[in-house]
């Protein structure tokens, strides 16, 4: 979910099925009830299982991950007509934008690059093409941008058995997770960086 810039207005995407959701959220929580009551019911345009919806920067459009289509779709924040269907890796999830840079980053779990599980599609936001997807470790998930320092941090799940060899096993059942880095200034992964983390790290969050 997310909240337009205006905060009066909450965006639902529906994870199985071909309709998202918009309540107006004009009073206060105790109006929650009358928000639901009067939910805006749209369509992404088929069964495409919206997982994650973003706005950009200027509030001018917002992005859904629709997972089993693989693509990235971009709607009107105005009007909520369809704008563009990007393509991007198998399995879209979660976004996380930089406002230094003109990119949405995308994790795709279950892309497959050279042999390899998991990718971020990266996005120039302003004019809605794919610029390329990038490994960065088995079946990336969380996500976030850090544009004090230029760089994206990206949780890798690495629950799949071929993926790679964890350094230890955790105290949970599973194999161990990792985290990466990408550099906005190059689009690649910061050189010899990956952290070990505990067993399958789902979500990044960034405290400002």
């Amino acid at each position: 979910m997310t909240f337009n810039s205006t905060g009066d207005k909450l965006y639902i995407t529906n994870q199985n099925g071909g309709t998202y959701y918009i309540a107006d959220t004009i009073g206060s929580p105790a109006d929650f009830p009358q928000w639901i009551s009067n939910l805006q019911t749209l369509s992404y345009g088929g069964g495409l299982n919206g997982h994650e919806i973003i706005f950009s920067p200027d509030n001018s459009k917002y992005f859904v991950s629709c997972d089993a289509t693989n693509e990235v779709r971009v709607f009107d924040a105005t009007t909520n007509a369809l704008l563009k269907v990007i393509p991007v890796g198998t399995l879209p999830q979660e976004f996380s934008l930089s406002h230094k840079f003109p990119y949405l980053f995308v994790t795709c779990t279950e892309d497959i690059i050279n042999g390899n599980r998991g990718s971020v599609s990266i996005i120039d936001y302003n004019n809605l093409t794919l610029i390329k997807k990038i490994h960065t470790g088995t079946q990336p998930h969380g996500i976030a941008v850090d544009d004090e320092k230029d760089v994206v941090y990206v949780a890798n799940r690495n629950v799949d058995a071929n993926g790679e060899a964890p350094h230890h096993s955790g105290a949970c059942a599973g194999r161990n997770g990792n985290m990466t880095i990408i550099d906005m200034n190059t689009l690649e992964l910061v050189p010899g960086y990956k952290c070990e983390l505990g067993v399958e790290p789902y979500s990044v969050a960034l405290k400002d």
